[in-house]
């Protein structure tokens, strides 16, 4: 009888360990996800910031991505002009052409668009993008 009771009990906290467990991990991915999105629009600014000083002065964009990141800038009608990335404008880059700061993703890839303006005029748009599994590894990390 007492073997049953500690059997018993012994499921009941296993089950709600994983009951509270399953759901926080969900959570914690999800945020990992969002501030990711989140940091990659903060680098396409900036990597924007960069790019619309040097079109301006009509210099060689200087673009350096980290180690496993996309970094690309498209010109108004979609066409890349510089770094690594799709060739054409995908819906996120027509987006940022649109005027719009756009996160998402992208082949699999988190990614972020934002458009490079010289006063009203969208000139360009700056993407940067990295693998899921970048946020996947943080996610680990953090569990």
């Amino acid at each position: 009888m007492r073997r049953r009771i500690v059997g018993l009990a012994l499921v009941v906290a296993v089950v709600a360990v994983l009951a509270f467990a399953v759901p926080l991990g969900v959570v914690v991915a999800r945020y990992f996800v969002s501030d990711e999105r989140n940091e990659l629009v903060k680098l396409a600014d900036s990597a924007a910031l960069t790019v619309s000083g040097d079109l301006s002065r009509q210099r060689a964009l200087a673009m350096t991505p980290e180690a496993g990141a996309d970094l690309a800038v498209y010109d108004a009608s979609g066409r890349k002009i510089e770094g690594s990335g799709p060739g054409r404008a995908e819906a996120l880059v027509q987006q940022a052409l649109r005027g719009h700061e756009t996160p998402g993703t992208v082949g699999g890839r988190l990614a972020a668009a934002v458009p490079v303006t010289d006063g009203d005029t969208v000139r360009v748009t700056s993407r940067r993008g990295w693998s899921r599994n970048v946020v996947f590894s943080k996610i680990s990390t953090a569990l």
